[in-house]
């Protein structure tokens, strides 16, 4: 999910709220497990980081950019694959 708009609206609230009540739902059973990634554009130099810092930070890989795409079609795959 994309986020934008102005500085000082309550994005960063908003989105952490809805992350804290999904977490509570998660704990009660009502959802399956899922992995909230942040990625603040505002401290990134490339568009190319963002998927980077994903990998960094939810799949625990650090990779160069040359073998970031085949890494993430891999793992769309398997995604998209899968029995829900």
């Amino acid at each position: 999910m994309y986020i934008s708009g102005v500085p000082g609206t309550g994005k960063t609230a908003s989105v952490h709220q809805v992350i804290r009540t999904l977490k509570d739902e998660y704990n009660d059973g009502d959802l399956p497990q899922f992995t909230y990634i942040e990625v603040n554009g505002m401290k990134l130099t490339e568009p190319h980081q963002a998927y980077c810092h994903i990998l960094k930070v939810g799949f625990k890989k650090i990779l160069r950019y040359e073998g970031l795409m085949k890494c993430f079609q891999i793992r769309i795959e398997s995604l998209l694959t899968c029995n829900l």
